[in-house]
């Protein structure tokens, strides 16, 4: 009882303290930017789908189910980078670029980011925001919840295509570092506004420009 208490107290406390995170502005800093950037990446994107479809054999795009606000499932658009799973195959695990699975295309689109571009139409239905925590599978929100119960604040925003944890921490490798990755969204939840969201932004070129990506 008494950690659930502290739950709900810690919960309240980061609601309290994120009006920006559920306001309008916020919401019309999404509109504008994903807008923005769908219309100018468009070539890009479309040529990608076009040689995407090719070496996927006719599956150039995914859909997979992440937890957004509230926990609520929605489907994260995303370019296909893996082969497709042949028979039998489990790939419950995590991928990283020297992953097998991975088309040669597929490493072009990771490390180019461009494989996260459909996302942006996940931020203008609503599903996501330009910042915010990455989201993500419900199960895995409720797993590492149940042994830190504090995980679950994450889902007290919409998730986000970028953010302080995107840029200032690696790639998750276990489940303890996405329990760690947790303090730098907590950071973001306390501290959003759109000055913020502006400075995340010009990061998140820079760290794109510096082709970081996974």
């Amino acid at each position: 009882m008494a950690d659930q208490t502290k739950l709900i107290t810690s919960v309240r406390e980061s609601a309290a303290s994120r009006p920006y995170a559920d306001s309008l502005g916020k919401r019309l800093y999404d509109i504008f930017l994903a807008s923005l950037l769908l219309f100018t990446s468009a070539p890009i994107l479309l040529l990608s789908i076009a040689v995407n479809t090719l070496v996927t054999g006719g599956h150039p795009l995914f859909v997979q189910r992440r937890a957004g606000k509230n926990k609520v499932e929605f489907g994260l658009i995303k370019l296909r980078t893996m082969r497709m799973p042949k028979e039998g195959e489990n790939w419950s695990h995590r991928t990283d670029i020297r992953d097998e699975r991975l088309t040669f295309f597929g490493k072009v689109l990771r490390r180019s980011y461009v494989d996260e571009l459909p996302q942006l139409v996940n931020i203008l239905v609503g599903h996501m925001s330009m910042v915010g925590p990455r989201p993500e599978t419900l199960e895995t929100t409720i797993k590492i919840s149940d042994s830190n119960p504090r995980f679950v604040e994450r889902t007290g925003v919409k998730p986000g295509l970028t953010g302080v944890a995107q840029i200032f921490f690696r790639k998750p490798e276990s489940e303890h570092d996405l329990w760690r990755r947790y303090y730098y969204d907590h950071v973001y939840i306390l501290h959003a506004s759109l000055r913020y969201d502006l400075e995340l932004t010009a990061r998140t070129v820079l760290h794109v420009l510096h082709n970081k990506g996974h």
